[in-house]
């Protein structure tokens, strides 16, 4: 996991906080790998919209206890959704010590010392339990304020935000509650930041894309597309 700096559609702010727009050549070597990466989670989320009930504007518990319902769910939608959550950050962390997540401090589970110690967690991560991994990841829905949104949305915006508070709500607002859009503006920002500093964000760019899609194919599998209203 890293912290990543704040993004607009337009720009991107770098980590020293100076507007950077991004060059006509970096887009042209972005642009037809993203196009692609894009438009397979858009069929993906396209096939299982048109199999999954839709409201126009539905409050967000309403929809998420209606999705819950359409999935032969017993326990609320909303716990539901989380766990969807839980299970893919889980998988795609996974459960190793890392003594320098990303160049800055260690991790366990996705989650840094600093960030562990401000869900109160006492001690070292390397010690973390699973079970107290979940307890802070519960903390951190609460607050990014995912059980408020409809399942899908609400499982991409609880695997941008355990990376990023602010990038999070930044695109949330920037995309409107589309998940499709979402997705694209952080595979977007992604590219943007290799390219911007390549020495220290290339290395990544594979598994931030890999990320993204697997992240686009599960959330086809939970609910609706977009809820505009609702954002």
């Amino acid at each position: 996991m890293i912290n990543l700096v704040g993004f607009s559609p337009l720009s991107i702010l770098a980590p020293d906080g100076a507007d950077t727009g991004l060059s006509a050549a970096s887009a042209d070597r972005t642009s037809i790998f993203l196009g692609i990466l894009m438009e397979r989670i858009a069929h993906l989320n396209d096939q299982a919209g048109a199999n999954a009930p839709r409201a126009v504007s539905p409050t967000p518990p309403a929809a998420d206890v209606a999705y819950g319902r359409a999935r032969g769910v017993n326990e609320p939608a909303g716990e539901t959704s989380m766990r969807d959550a839980f299970r893919f950050v889980f998988e795609h962390e996974g459960s190793g010590y890392v003594a320098s997540d990303a160049g800055k401090e260690s991790s366990r589970y996705g989650i840094l010392q600093a960030t562990a110690a401000r869900y109160g967690y006492e001690g070292d991560v390397r010690n973390m339990s699973k079970t107290q991994a979940e307890e802070i990841y519960r903390k951190i829905w609460q607050d990014s304020g995912a059980r408020d949104l409809p399942p899908r949305l609400a499982l991409v915006h609880f695997d941008t935000y355990i990376n990023s508070p602010q990038t999070a709500r930044k695109l949330l607002q920037s995309s409107q509650g589309d998940v499709n859009a979402y997705l694209g503006l952080r595979a977007r920002r992604y590219a943007r930041l290799s390219d911007l500093k390549p020495r220290r964000y290339a290395q990544y760019m594979k598994g931030w894309m890999k990320r993204i899609q697997d992240l686009g194919m599960a959330a086809s599998q939970i609910g609706p597309t977009s809820t505009r209203s609702s954002v």
